[in-house]
């Protein structure tokens, strides 16, 4: 394997984690300001 490959790999990894935190995020302050009101 190419270090550029894995390199890429790592990368698209770690977005889809940040993508799972801040849908997680949003759920979380969506159930918050549900709750205030």
């Amino acid at each position: 394997m190419k270090i550029d490959q894995i390199q890429d790999d790592l990368a698209s990894l770690y977005w889809q984690r940040a993508d799972r935190r801040q849908q997680i995020w949003h759920i979380c302050i969506g159930r918050e300001q549900i709750e205030d009101d």
